[in-house]
This record gives C-alpha cells, sequence and structure tokens, in this order.
C-alpha cells in the first residue's frame, strides 16, 4: 500500500488525472468564444512536480491548440484569436 503523499505526488497519478481531464478541456477549447482564454493552474501539493508533467503533456499532445506555459506562475494558457474577415 502506497502512502498517501506519494500517491498524490507520483507521476501515475497525475497523469491519470490528465486522461481525465484533457478530454473536457480540448472541449471547452473548442466551444470558447474569440478573444477568450482559458488557464489551467499547477496548485497541487507539489506544485513543480505537477508542473513538469503537465509541461511534458502539453508540448507533446496538445499541439493543436498552441497552449503556452509559464514555469514562474506555474500555469499554461490558451487564447482563441480573433479572426479579422474582410
Amino acid at each position: 500500500m502506497q502512502k498517501l503523499t506519494t500517491y498524490l505526488t507520483g507521476d501515475l497519478s497525475y497523469k491519470n488525472y490528465i486522461f481525465s481531464v484533457m478530454p473536457i478541456i480540448r472541449q471547452w477549447c473548442d466551444w470558447l468564444e474569440p478573444g477568450d482564454m482559458i488557464a489551467v493552474r499547477c496548485e497541487s501539493a507539489s506544485p513543480d512536480k505537477q508542473y513538469s508533467v503537465w509541461k511534458k503533456w502539453f508540448d507533446k499532445k496538445e499541439t493543436k491548440y498552441n497552449w503556452r506555459s509559464n514555469e514562474e506562475l506555474k500555469c499554461f494558457t490558451f487564447f482563441k484569436q480573433r479572426t479579422v474577415e474582410c
């Protein structure tokens, strides 16, 4: 049996969380109105570890949405650009 702290900060728990949450976040990105933004902030028991796991995920798997990372704030942002039609 694992300790609670190990379970909360292990890579496996973050990966399971990402697999369950990312389909919802992708859907929000598609529904987002142009000019709006979504931010995902790392606020776990170990934010540095959470940030590194999420950064790897966003860099490899979420290239379609062009997420920006901010290591100082431990967050990721997606901004839906407005398009100008002539």
